[in-house]
């Protein structure tokens, strides 16, 4: 059985390379020394642009520790030091902060992120393939994302995401977004496949105000049985203290989504035959001409 291991180790091969301990140290000398030389020389260059000062550096061409000006070179000194200091311990907590994310990492849980690594593509459509380890079933889930989003409150609007999913037993559709989108009773939520009719279900929108969810079976249904075969959908809220927020998907492949999400929690018979694949949906309708 192959085994693979990973090292975090400060300053090992992993993370930032071999040695970059001394890498970083060289650098910030490098930095501190340049600094050095630079702020020395405008403080120099400061005292010599008094009428006292430049009296003083003529009347001791070998002795240039004029003292206010000493005193200046050695304070800016001090203050690149610290800075040295802070650049330091600031690195230093980046790289410990950087190495416990990922070890965190390590042994963070699968099942409450949806990755490529447990997922399967349909079109654009993320397939859930992950095991409940409460109830032993598949997790019933599928997710689309789209960048075409407005709303009228913000200039670029954030991506938003269409889910299918099983909750409590019961089919649902949820619309999630980053920004509030109103609240169940001040929002309603309208919806179009295509060219077809559009549609404005029931909705609740739950606490956070970011997320609008179809529960109604007959309207999951509805969605589902359109959804099934369209190649496009829109979206639009229309809110009293949110503004106005659409956002277009691009739908294709969601047979299989439809199959995959509502596997735990079937949609009414008519649904569940118009999001089947053509072919099959084609074969089962020549088994009932047969059948008649």
């Amino acid at each position: 059985m192959r085994k693979d291991t990973s090292s975090f180790t400060p300053g090992s091969d992993g993370l930032f390379g071999k040695d970059s301990g001394g890498l970083v140290v060289a650098t910030l000398k490098a930095i501190s020394a340049a600094c050095r030389e630079s702020v020395v020389r405008r403080v120099m260059a400061g005292c010599s642009s008094t009428p006292a000062g430049a009296a003083r550096l003529r009347g001791h061409p070998q002795n240039r520790s004029v003292p206010h000006c000493t005193q200046d070179v050695q304070e800016a000194e001090y203050r690149l030091w610290g800075w040295r200091v802070l650049v330091w311990r600031a690195g230093l907590r980046g790289w410990i902060a950087g190495a416990g994310l990922l070890l965190a990492a390590c042994n963070h849980d699968p099942y409450v992120n949806v990755i490529p690594a447990n997922t399967i593509s349909s079109g654009e459509w993320r397939i859930e393939r992950q095991i409940d380890r409460v109830t032993g079933a598949p997790i019933s889930s599928a997710i689309l994302t789209t960048n075409h989003v407005s709303n009228s409150g913000i200039v670029v609007a954030p991506p938003a995401q269409m889910q299918l999913a099983c909750f409590k037993e019961h089919p649902v559709v949820v619309f999630v977004f980053a920004f509030k989108i109103g609240s169940t009773r001040n929002a309603e939520l309208g919806y179009r496949f295509d060219e077809k009719p559009g549609h404005e279900p029931r909705v609740r929108v739950v606490e956070d105000y970011k997320r609008a969810v179809i529960e109604d079976r007959n309207e999951v249904a509805q969605f589902a049985g359109e959804l099934a075969t369209a190649g496009g959908l829109y979206v639009r809220i229309r809110s009293l203290n949110a503004g106005r927020t659409s956002a277009e998907f691009k739908v294709a492949g969601a047979p299989a989504a439809i199959a995959a999400a509502y596997a735990g929690c079937p949609l009414a018979a008519a649904a569940r035959a118009s999001a089947l694949p053509p072919s099959v949906r084609d074969d089962k309708d020549d088994k009932k001409d047969k059948d008649d």
